[in-house]
Parts: C-alpha cells; structure tokens; sequence
C-alpha cells in the first residue's frame, strides 16, 4: 500500500525505514505533507519507490548523512516550496511538477542513476 505522511517524518538514531516491509516484493511509494529528517545514522532504504512532497506549505528536507532517493517528485501547489537543507541523492529520476526545491548555500543533488533524468514542468 502506498503511505501518506500527515506529520513530520522523522528517521533517526540507527533506525532504518524500508519502503518494501517484506524485502522489495511489494514497494510502496511515500507522500509526504510536511517535513523529512533523517538524522544519526538513521536511513532509509529506497528500493524503486517514489517519495513525493505535496503540500500547500512550506516544506524541508533535513538529513544528517548523504539520503538517497529513487525517484523524487516536489508537487506543492500554491506557494508551497521544499527546502533543501542537506544535500541528497537520487538513483533515478528528479520531478518538479508544482512548486519549487530549493537548495541552500553550497548544497547539491546528484542524480547518479544511468537512466534517470531531472525535470522541471510546472
């Protein structure tokens, strides 16, 4: 089943946050509606899911250590924003579709995947 996140998303001391709970048979995409911290050594494992940020507000994406996405698509209608505060990864593809992402002061994403692509559409 694919997951909504009303609240903030927080991953962290030596957690780790599987998007497939039964080792990838099924992988479950992530809406997330306000705000991701990931922090100590706390990760998530991606596998092919798609974690999107959809809110009308404001929101951030904090990380500790390099966070690694598949696929990441940034949907905030209205005058919503995601703001990078830590510099990910993505292994697939980068969406903006509504909204904007911004990065901080000397902080990047890399697209490391062979056949993914950034896209910028709205």
């Amino acid at each position: 089943n694919n997951t909504t996140v009303y609240y903030n998303l927080t991953i962290g001391g030596s957690s780790i946050f599987d998007s497939s709970p039964n080792d990838g048979t099924n992988v479950y995409n992530l809406t997330i509606k306000n705000n991701w911290t990931q922090s100590g050594t706390g990760a998530f494992t991606e596998r092919t899911s798609t974690v999107t940020f959809d809110s009308s507000s404001a929101q951030q994406i904090t990380i500790a250590s390099d966070a690694l996405f598949y696929n990441l698509t940034i949907s905030n209608p209205g005058t919503g924003s995601v703001a990078a505060i830590s510099s990910f990864n993505t292994t697939n593809n980068i969406s903006v579709t509504q909204g904007t992402l911004n990065l901080g002061t000397g902080l990047a994403f890399n697209q490391t995947g062979a056949a993914g692509s950034v896209s910028v559409s709205g």
